[in-house]
C-alpha cells in the first residue's frame, strides 16, 4: 500500500503519519502503525466487514463480565455511519473500547481466535480443595486459528522492530501494538494532547 509519504485526503478530510512512509505491507503498516495504510485497508475491505470485525472482536457490546456498570463502548450502527466511518474506526476514532474489552480482543488473537467470556474468579479454594471452578466459556471464534497466527507474528514485529520497541524484554516472545490517541477538547481532537497504549 502506497503509504502517501504521510499526508493523504480520503473524502474530504486530510489524514496523516507520525512519520512519511511510501510503500507498506501489511505487516509493517502494523510495525510502524501507518494510518494511511490502515486507512487503505479498510476502505479496501469495505465498511461491513470492518463493522461485523469490531463485532465479532466484541467492541460495543458489554462483555458479559460479572461486575455493574461497564460500559458496552461505542461502536454506532452501520446505517449511522458515513463515508469515512470505516477509515477512521481502522485507526481507533469514531470508536471507543473498554480496557476489558481490549484485552478481550487481544486474547482471541493469542488463543487461535477465540473470543472468551471474562471471569472476576478463577476459582475457590477452601481447606486444600477447589470448591468452585469456572468454567471457559467460548463467546464465538471471531477469526481462524490461521489468521489469529498470523497476527501474533505482525504484532510481535511491532515489538522488535516498530513502534513498540521500548516494550521487548530479550528472552521472551512479546506481541502488541502502540495506540495514540487524540484527547477531545472542547468537541475536537486536539493537536497537542494525546493518550498513549
Amino acid at each position: 500500500y502506497y503509504c502517501e509519504n504521510g499526508e493523504y485526503l480520503f473524502y474530504n478530510k486530510i489524514f496523516h503519519d507520525h512519520e512519511k512512509h511510501e510503500d507498506l505491507n501489511l505487516a509493517n503498516i502494523l510495525a510502524y502503525s501507518s494510518n494511511i495504510g490502515m486507512i487503505k485497508i479498510a476502505n479496501e475491505i469495505g465498511e461491513n466487514n470492518v463493522f461485523k470485525y469490531s463485532r465479532e472482536f466484541g467492541f460495543g457490546s458489554p462483555t458479559g463480565v460479572q461486575l455493574f456498570g461497564e460500559s458496552p463502548g461505542i461502536l454506532r450502527p452501520l446505517n449511522l455511519w458515513s463515508g469515512i466511518s470505516a477509515p477512521e474506526i481502522a485507526i481507533g476514532q469514531e470508536i471507543a473500547v473498554n480496557n476489558l474489552q481490549l484485552a478481550m480482543a487481544y486474547c482471541a488473537i493469542a488463543n487461535g481466535g477465540y473470543l472468551l467470556k471474562p471471569n472476576i474468579i478463577d476459582n475457590i479454594y477452601h481447606n486444600n480443595q477447589i470448591k468452585y471452578k469456572t468454567k471457559t466459556e467460548v463467546i464465538r471464534q471471531a477469526i481462524s486459528n490461521d489468521t489469529s497466527q498470523k497476527l501474533i507474528s505482525m504484532l510481535k514485529d511491532v515489538i522488535t522492530n516498530g513502534t513498540g520497541s521500548v516494550a521487548h524484554i530479550k528472552g521472551f516472545d512479546i506481541a502488541g501494538k502502540t495506540g495514540t490517541a487524540q484527547k477531545i477538547i472542547d468537541g475536537e481532537y486536539s493537536k497537542e494532547q494525546f493518550i498513549s497504549s
